[in-house]
C-alpha cells in the first residue's frame, strides 16, 4: 500500500497511569501536498525524528534523500519509504570531506534539491564536571562542526542555483536551558547558527527556521517498551512524539511559513517553558 493510499495512519501508544492503562492517539493525514515538487535532505533519517520527517515529507508530496553514516541503514530506509525515497551517505563527523558528501547526495536526488532538515545528532556523554575529552569532541564534531560545514555547503548551492529553498534545524530545548553538558552547549551553538543563517540567506529566498523538540519519544531516551511514552514530570504528562515533531517540519517548509524567518518552534510540551524541574542540574564528581 503506497503512502498516498495511507490517507489516515494512527499511533498508539500505552502510557501507565495509576495501574490503568492511558492511550494517546494521533491521527496523521496524507495527501496535503504542501511539498508538492519539492526535494527535501534529511539528515539521520533512518530512525526516529527524522524516519519520521521522511515520511511525513513524502506524504505532503516531496521526493526525499535519507542520509545516515551508514549507507545500508539508508537504502533499507528507502526501501520501506518507497520508490520517492532515495539513500546517501552522510556522516557529519567528515566535516573536511563534506562537499564531497554533500556532491554525492545531491546526484542521488530525483530532483533538485530545496530542502535541507537538519535532524542528525549526538547525544552522549556525562554532565559538565565529569566530561571526556573524547566524547565531547564526538559531539561538537558531530552536532556543531558537521551540521555547520553541512549547512554551508547546501546553501552554497541553493544561492548559486537561484534556490528559493528551506532549512529547518531540528535543535532541542536544551538551547534554552543552562548548558550542562556538551550536547546542550551545540544547542545553544545551533540556536545561533538558525538566527545568523537566517539573516544571511534571506535576501536569496532562503528561509532557514529550527524546532526545539523536548523530551520524544525516540531510541535516543526510550528503552524498553517503546509504546509507553509516559513522563510524569512533563506538563503534558507524555513524551512529544517523533510525528508531532514531523509534522510541524513539513510546516516550516512550505510555503505557509515563508514569513517565518530565523524562529524556533518550541515543541516541548512546556518543559522549559512553563517547567524546569523536570531536568538534573546536580554536580557530580
Amino acid at each position: 500500500m503506497g503512502l498516498k493510499a495511507k490517507a489516515k495512519r494512527a499511533g498508539r501508544f500505552v502510557l501507565s497511569n495509576l495501574g490503568r492503562p492511558v492511550r494517546v492517539e494521533q491521527t496523521l493525514r496524507g495527501g496535503s501536498e504542501l511539498l508538492a515538487g519539492r526535494c527535501v535532505l534529511v539528515t539521520g533519517g533512518t530512525s526516529g525524528i527524522g524516519l519520521a520527517t521522511a515520511e511525513a515529507c513524502l506524504r505532503a508530496g516531496a521526493d526525499v534523500v535519507v542520509t545516515s553514516r551508514s549507507l545500508s541503514r539508508a537504502e533499507e530506509a528507502c526501501a520501506r519509504l518507497g520508490s520517492h525515497a532515495r539513500p546517501a551517505l552522510l556522516d557529519l563527523a567528515d566535516a573536511e570531506g563534506m562537499a564531497m558528501q554533500v556532491d554525492a547526495a545531491y546526484a542521488a536526488a530525483p530532483r533538485p534539491v530545496d530542502a535541507l532538515v537538519n535532524n542528525a545528532g549526538v547525544l552522549k556523554g556525562a554532565p559538565f564536571g565529569r566530561t571526556s575529552v573524547e566524547d565531547f569532541d564526538e559531539v561538537v564534531g558531530a552536532n556543531l562542526r558537521g551540521t555547520y560545514f553541512l549547512t554551508q555547503e547546501v546553501a552554497r548551492r541553493m544561492v548559486a542555483g537561484g534556490v528559493r529553498g528551506n532549512i529547518c534545524f531540528v535543535t532541542s530545548s536544551s538551547a534554552y536551558r543552562p548548558a550542562t553538558n556538551a550536547y546542550s552547549c551545540t544547542k545553544w551553538a545551533l540556536r545561533g547558527l538558525v538566527e545568523g543563517s537566517a539573516k544571511m540567506l534571506s535576501p536569496n529566498g532562503i528561509v532557514v527556521n529550527a524546532i526545539a523538540p523536548g523530551p520524544t519519544a525516540t531510541g535516543m531516551l526510550i528503552e524498553g517498551d517503546a509504546g509507553n511514552v509516559m513522563k510524569p514530570n512533563s506538563p503534558i504528562g507524555r513524551y512529544v512524539t517523533p510525528e508531532e515533531i514531523a509534522s510541524m517540519v513539513v510546516t516550516l517548509l512550505s510555503d505557509a511559513s515563508r514569513s517565518t524567518v530565523g524562529d524556533t518552534v518550541r515543541m516541548c510540551g512546556g518543559s522549559g517553558v512553563v517547567t524546569f524541574d523536570d531536568a538534573d542540574a546536580t554536580f557530580e564528581l
